[in-house]
């Protein structure tokens, strides 16, 4: 077998295994295990890890299987999946910008509560979504920020009714 030159011998640096011929070592051209028995020309090095590989078609595969498209079917199936989980990871990623915007907004008109505590209209409006008021007279206030009392007690209330 002819020796390799040296600049090819850089250029196929991560594909050389050496071998053991006789007495001797020799550099080998080595392909990966799975990429062996690929009908593809897209070889990878022995060192590469593959964990999937959307050419892969066994030099074993009868040539009409081969094009059924099953494995296309099956990618884009999946493809379609990830694409709907992530217009749903997007939707909680703009739910959660617009929380935080709200967040700090009331966490300004808290800091300004503290320095003027003079309550303005425009405060009043920010902190306080609507006030009912009912046929007996009763006044309810609808906080923007949610209450932990009022959480706490609609729990007990739940756990008293089960």
């Amino acid at each position: 077998m002819p020796r390799m030159s040296k600049k090819r011998r850089l250029e196929w640096s991560f594909f050389l295994r050496q071998v053991k011929v006789g007495n001797t070592t020799c550099d080998r051209i080595t392909y990966n295990d799975l990429c062996r028995g690929c009908t593809h020309s897209c070889k990878q090095s022995f060192r590469a890890v593959i964990i999937l590989c959307p050419h892969y078609y066994s030099k074993r595969r009868k040539k009409e299987d081969r094009d059924n498209g099953r494995y296309k079917e099956k990618y884009e199936s999946r493809i379609a999946d990830l694409a709907v989980e992530m217009e749903q990871l997007e939707d909680g990623l703009r739910t959660m910008d617009t929380q935080i915007e709200q967040h700090r907004a009331l966490e300004q008109d808290a800091a300004q509560i503290k320095t003027d505590r003079a309550l303005t209209g425009a405060l009043i409006e920010r902190l306080i979504d609507r006030i009912e008021v009912s046929h007996d007279k009763q006044i309810t206030v609808r906080y923007r920020f949610q209450s932990e009392f009022e959480t706490y007690a609609e729990v007990l209330e739940q756990c008293r009714n089960m």
